[in-house]
């Protein structure tokens, strides 16, 4: 239970801070896509920074429920931010959520503890080793420079959400990242700072702040927060079973209610990026 209320906390404050950010991030060029210096611009606008002290914060609480819980529980939770994100960016944006909206969050929400009653994911008992994190590392960084070519090629909805993917691969790793840092022995600075995982974990947090912020700068909140908390836990629970051996009950019973549970979750994303007046392209 405090797994899951870190969790569901960590959302809210993602999908705020999201929202606060794509305000800022939308007054930039498009030109700066995908490049540092568009991180550079936004470091001189205050609302941007609110937004990035309120990820921190959620980044913290998602730390901490790492610390307890595996990755293929904690990160399906995350994916509430969706949820959040539709009445903070309604009320943003100056509309209102209709019933459509929300009986879709209520789909993701159902679909979501009948994944995590059924599948029930168990600690893995596996060690990482280098090379599983080596393959790893470069199967996302090709996704990331393929999804990356094709996001710059698009505009609005699609571009958003191709590069809200993106992120959400870069997200996923360096959830594994933090899952492998908060399970080190000893949290000392200098122990922490001569191991490679705080190195590794700022590339990839940096990078999917600059897939990220490139996706909310496309101008459509939804597809990029849909694509992003869609792709961030299969991104995740993918590392978690081939690097950290984790393992989903297979069951009879169990599968079956797994899929099911994806599958409504899945749905109800979908229904709120179809019908939610607050996330369509707001320059449409």
């Amino acid at each position: 239970m405090l797994v899951v209320l870190l969790s569901l906390a960590a959302a809210f404050l993602f999908a705020l801070g999201s929202a606060i950010q794509q305000s800022a991030a939308m007054q930039e060029h498009e030109g700066t896509a995908l490049r540092l210096r568009l991180l550079a611009n936004l470091l001189r606008r205050p609302r941007w920074l609110f937004g990035q002290v309120l990820d921190l914060l959620g980044f913290g609480l998602q730390a901490t429920a790492l610390a307890f819980g595996e990755l293929s529980v904690v990160q399906p939770i995350l994916v509430t931010t969706l949820v959040f994100a539709l009445p903070i960016g309604a009320r943003v944006s100056g509309q209102s959520a209709g019933s459509r909206e929300l009986r879709a969050a209520v789909a993701v929400a159902a679909g979501l503890a009948l994944y995590l009653f059924a599948a029930r994911p168990q600690p893995g008992s596996g060690v990482p080793l280098a090379s599983d994190w080596l393959v790893a590392g470069g199967i996302t960084a090709l996704s990331c420079v393929a999804i990356g070519a094709l996001g710059l090629r698009s505009r609005g909805t699609r571009r958003a959400a191709l590069l809200g993917a993106g992120a959400g691969i870069l997200f996923g790793l360096a959830s594994a990242f933090t899952k492998m840092l908060v399970s080190l022995p000893s949290f000392h600075p200098l122990a922490v700072a001569v191991t490679p995982w705080p190195w590794v974990l700022a590339v990839a947090g940096i990078g999917g702040m600059v897939f990220a912020q490139s996706a909310f700068q496309a101008g459509a909140l939804g597809p990029a927060i849909a694509a992003l908390v869609v792709v961030e836990p299969l991104s995740a629970a993918a590392v978690g079973v081939s690097v950290f051996g984790e393992q989903i009950r297979m069951g009879p019973f169990a599968l079956p209610g797994a899929v099911v549970g994806i599958g409504l979750t899945g749905f109800g994303i979908l229904e709120l990026v179809r019908h939610s007046r607050a996330i369509r392209v707001i320059d449409e």
